[in-house]
Parts: C-alpha cells; structure tokens; sequence
C-alpha cells in the first residue's frame, strides 16, 4: 500500500502543477478556443487532485484495510478528469459553431468574397472594415 500511496501523491502533485500552471499563463488570448477548453479543466483537475491525494493518505495511514476507499478515489478522479474534458471539448466546439465565419462574407452575388479567410485575423469586422 506504500508503493499506492506515494503513485497517488505523485499524481496528485502532478495534476495540481498542471492546474496551477495553467492557471498562470494569461498571455492567450480570450478567443483561443483551446486555452479556453484547458483554462475549464482547472477545477476538475484540483478536485482529482484531492480525491487523490485523499486515497493516498488513506493507503499511508490505513494500510491494506483501505483498498477498496484508495480504487474508489482513484476511480473518481479518473472519472472527474474524464468528464471534465468531455465538457470543456462539447463547449469549446458550441462556441466555435456559435462563432462566425469570416469567410462566409461575401459580397453581391456572383462577386468575390470581401475578404479571404487568412485576412480575417480572427475577426469578422476586421474583415468588413477592411475591405471598406
């Protein structure tokens, strides 16, 4: 049960650098779907963390008596990180379907588009103000 203990401490320890980490890079831009996904997977992470870090004392303290209590805190916090991806990736592909496209901006019929898609930088009154 050592050898339990000490793999969910590690765990543990490395999910919260993750989180913390995570947490302290605020260079990415608000729209960048992706760091928006990982910036939501923060709290999921540190509830794993604990969860984790809860069987790992457990297994340290208890000894073989704990078992089942260290499988069940490791099963839910694969479970809370699993199901915490699955939501931040459902949102992220809701606000990218939300979002508009640059290039469905076009001009009269039959006229080309007012801009291409890589002169977009992102935002589609960049595109329409451009073209102006």
């Amino acid at each position: 049960m050592l050898i339990a203990g000490v793999l969910c401490l590690v765990v543990a320890a490395l999910l919260s650098a993750s989180a913390l980490v995570t947490l302290r890079t605020r260079d990415r831009s608000a729209q960048d779907l992706r760091w928006q996904a990982r910036r939501s997977l923060v709290p999921t992470q540190l509830a794993a963390a604990a969860m984790l870090a809860a069987g790992a004392l457990l297994a340290l303290i208890a000894g073989g008596h704990a078992l089942p209590l260290v499988l069940v805190a490791a099963a839910g916090a694969v479970g809370t990180v699993a199901v915490g991806a699955w939501q931040a990736g459902r949102h992220a592909v809701e606000q990218a379907d939300a979002a508009p496209a640059c290039s469905a901006i076009a001009g009269p019929r039959g006229a080309t588009p007012l801009a291409e898609p890589g002169d977009c930088a992102g935002s589609c009154g960049s595109c329409t103000l451009s073209s102006n």
